[in-house]
């Protein structure tokens, strides 16, 4: 009955954090290139300069320049 009880209450704790968290977040579509290259971009600081950079197909963006 004692891991049947801690098991509820694990379960109870999960749900209540998870409900918590209502923030709604926005996006801005942005476009890098006129021609199609790739599916999605990834970013991240390639150059080393602690600002996030764009990289799409062959081509990346020095960061915050793209945005």
């Amino acid at each position: 009955m004692k891991p049947l009880v801690g098991s509820f209450a694990a379960v109870s704790i999960a749900f209540a954090a998870s409900a918590a968290d209502t923030t709604l977040h926005s996006f801005k579509k942005q476009q890098l290139e006129k021609h199609y290259w790739s599916e999605g971009a990834m970013f991240g600081d390639l150059n080393r300069d602690g600002k996030p950079d764009a990289v799409f197909g062959p081509y990346w963006w020095e960061g915050p320049a793209f945005t």
